[in-house]
């Protein structure tokens, strides 16, 4: 469930700012605060997925936390979420705002779509070493 509506300013090619936060609690209980000044590229669509979806929609901001959720990740400023925990946070935020805007759920095609191309997002230089080291130069985990 969102707190509220999304509220951005453009700052950028692409790019656009937090202006007011906002609150995500999924149905698994995480709580994911987004704060004003984050700034976010929207919606990271595959190449293979843009002609289906654009950078902007009904999933904006499912978007925006699913950013901020890599982010603090990749950051280290905050490794409790898993990225598939992540990936399922975006599909539910994506079908609650199909369903209140009353369009067509996209959420399985762009949970997809990130599980498997957002893996380079995700990792940090030392989990994409040490993940290669392993032998593992694949990650699909859908």
């Amino acid at each position: 469930m969102f707190s509220g509506p999304l509220v951005i300013k453009e700052v950028g090619y692409e790019l656009w700012e937090v202006v007011e936060p906002f609150r995500f609690t999924s149905e698994t209980g995480i709580v994911v605060d987004v704060p004003v000044g984050f700034e976010t590229d929207l919606a990271s669509i595959p190449r293979i997925l843009q002609s289906m979806l654009g950078k902007i929609g009904t999933y904006s901001q499912a978007g925006v936390v699913h950013d901020l959720l890599y982010y603090n990740h990749r950051h280290r400023l905050d490794t409790s979420v898993t990225r598939k925990q992540a990936d399922q946070i975006l599909r539910e935020g994506c079908s609650l705002k199909a369903e209140e805007y009353d369009v067509t759920d996209q959420s399985d095609i762009i949970y997809n779509g990130c599980r498997i191309g957002a893996l380079a997002s995700w990792e940090t230089p030392q989990e994409r070493r040490e993940r290669l080291d392993s032998g593992d130069d694949e990650f699909l985990d859908i």
